[in-house]
């Protein structure tokens, strides 16, 4: 199974692969940090038409 997937087109894939068993006795045995997602959020706070003038103003 995970040479089938190495040979897959495109980028790389985690794999990972534990049974019950192997969790129950080593919760190492898979790692839950590939589970967690990370999004970040950017708000561009720049002024219409690039004016950065107006944001100053708004800011004081």
């Amino acid at each position: 199974m995970v040479q089938a997937i190495a040979a897959l087109d495109g980028p790389l894939v985690l794999v990972q692969s534990a049974t019950t068993a192997e969790i129950k006795n080593d919760i190492g045995a898979h790692c839950l940090n590939w589970l967690v997602q990370e999004v970040s959020t950017s708000i561009n706070t720049a002024a219409p038409g690039g004016n950065v003038g107006l944001m100053r103003i708004a800011c004081d």
